[in-house]
């Protein structure tokens, strides 16, 4: 029986559509599962990668120069108002990341972009398994650090109680009781330290390190990881006061690099570029010499 919603299209035309129907039709079921994306480049001199997963896209990020035998892993993740992608692209993470010279493996999931949002990531242990399976990578046996701006705060709690995290850095991400409990909870375990970075967010760092034995406090951050004295290295909690606006800790390139140098990962060793050898300039022959005439 013909459809009788198209008496007036020709034969021609009723085949004409329904090839272009399933043609949109193809798209659309495409367009909404891309669960096998995977896409490599070179970005900042290191190796890129950004794949689709269940909880959302995973930018991972290797420096040149990576050696797994003594490499560790940073976990950055980002705030409201920006997904991955925008993070990624707009803050210039894989410039800041090769600025710190870390010999590790970094890995930018998708987080929260408003607090009234679900944590995509709550096992961190499910993250780096799910990313590790899919690149066919193995995790270096270093130090997990775990980075995060802003309202990165939601995706961080949870995951302080894996006992495999050893150092937590914070910009401006401290908001509620909650996240400052968790943060003096964790603390109390003797499993890790603390780097605090406060703009907007001074009133929860100080009830968090009220108290705290181990606060080294610093007014400034420096421009350089080389500034940081070997106390504030060395510091169970390093509270840093922020001269930068709280968008501008990610935004201006000035804070993510020599933060992470107050972590235990080490300095990633890039060889020297060879200078090619001249080549040997062939022989010189001696013009042979007229014979006399007799």
């Amino acid at each position: 029986m013909a459809n009788p919603s198209w008496p007036f299209l020709s034969g021609i035309s009723r085949l004409s559509w329904v090839v272009l129907s399933c043609f949109l039709a193809t798209v659309r079921v495409g367009s909404a599962a891309p669960g096998g994306v995977i896409a490599k480049d070179r970005v900042a001199g290191g190796e890129h990668w950004r794949l689709h997963t269940e909880g959302g896209w995973v930018h991972v990020w290797r420096p040149a120069g990576y050696d797994r035998r003594t490499a560790g892993t940073v976990v950055y993740v980002h705030g409201f108002t920006v997904d991955v992608d925008g993070a990624w692209e707009h803050h210039d993470l894989a410039k800041q990341f090769e600025k710190s010279r870390r010999n590790a493996v970094f890995v930018i999931p998708e987080a929260p972009t408003s607090a009234e949002d679900t944590v995509r990531w709550p096992s961190l242990n499910r993250l780096l398994t799910t990313v590790g399976s899919r690149l066919g990578m193995v995790w270096p046996p270093g130090s997990l650090v775990v980075m995060g701006h802003s309202g990165a705060h939601m995706t961080v709690r949870p995951w302080l109680k894996n006992p495999r995290v050893g150092h937590v850095l914070l910009l401006d991400a401290l908001y509620g009781p909650e996240i400052v409990e968790a943060l003096r909870a964790w603390l109390r375990t003797g499993r890790g330290r603390l780097a605090l970075v406060a703009a907007e967010t001074t009133d929860d760092a100080e009830r968090l390190v009220h108290g705290l034995q181990g606060v080294v406090r610093r007014a400034t951050i420096p421009e350089s990881g080389s500034s940081f004295s070997l106390i504030e290295r060395r510091a169970r909690v390093a509270y840093l006061r922020s001269q930068y606006s709280h968008l501008e800790m990610v935004t201006e390139g000035k804070t993510i690099a020599p933060l992470l140098s107050l972590t235990r990962l080490p300095v990633v060793v890039v060889a020297p570029p060879q200078t090619p050898r001249p080549k040997p300039r062939p022989p010189q022959t001696q013009p042979a010499k007229p014979r006399p005439r007799r």
